[in-house]
């Protein structure tokens, strides 16, 4: 059998379908960091698509469906991730049918942000013993130790590009907005780069920067391949 190549065997892990030794070379391959990048850029694109089908689901499930109560299904460790990655999406996507014609910029903020959930413990995508125990509180939404933790890795110059992101959102999360700021890094590329770009836009909303806002939200909806294209397009028209 001819060897996958990377991208070939992301797609057979993302549908399940990995066989015992593809299984065991992909294993191998995640401790290659162009892989995980790969693998990285997959599994958010996938969240993005889930989220989207999940919000008509729901959409339609909030006007038909009576409720019900159902036992808890336990999901895997790549659902549980999508899952999560998809509920902060679901969540900004589908406020644009109930808003009123036009917010403020501290309203505006109020109504898109959501702290975003940690998808980098199940992808063990975390650096140090430092950086997990922050995220581990982060999870938990003790953002106070979360912070704490994070200001540790911080003194040791050993910040990655997703524990800055996170540092910020748990510093937005305590309304510590203008130290947020700094944190939401919009030039380096990394995994949660669009995020970034996303929840600077909203920072600089809450700081009452509402020009560089629209100006960066514009940006967004201009750019058919992001995610939050249509959120940040319904957001401008609440703005101007």
């Amino acid at each position: 059998m001819s060897r996958l190549s990377d991208v070939e065997l992301i797609e057979r892990f993302m549908a399940n379908t990995l066989s015992e030794e593809e299984r065991a070379i992909f294993a191998d391959r995640e401790q290659d960091e162009s892989f995980k990048a790969l693998l990285d850029e997959a599994i958010v694109k996938a969240a993005g698509r889930s989220a989207l089908k999940q919000q008509l689901k729901q959409i339609s499930a909030d006007y038909e469906a009576p409720a019900v109560t159902t036992k808890r299904r336990s999901i895997g460790p790549l659902k549980g991730l999508l899952v999560a990655a998809s509920v902060a999406i679901l969540g900004l996507l589908a406020v644009q049918f109930f808003l009123p014609k036009s917010l403020s910029s501290d309203s505006a903020f109020q109504t898109y942000y959501k702290p975003y959930p940690d998808i980098t413990t199940q992808r063990g995508s975390v650096d140090s013993t430092l950086a997990r125990t922050a995220m581990e509180r982060y999870s938990k939404a003790d953002y106070v130790g979360s912070i704490q933790a994070f200001e540790e890795v911080a003194s040791l110059n050993k910040l990655s590009p997703l524990d800055s992101f996170y540092y910020g959102q748990a510093l937005l999360a305590n309304q510590q907005t203008n130290e947020a700021l700094p944190f939401f890094d919009t030039t380096t590329k990394h995994l949660l780069r669009e995020e970034a770009t996303w929840y600077f836009m909203l920072t600089l909303l809450k700081t009452g920067q509402k020009e560089e806002a629209i100006s960066l939200a514009q940006q967004i909806a201009d750019d058919p391949s992001l995610e939050r294209q249509q959120e940040a397009a319904a957001l401008l028209k609440k703005l101007k």
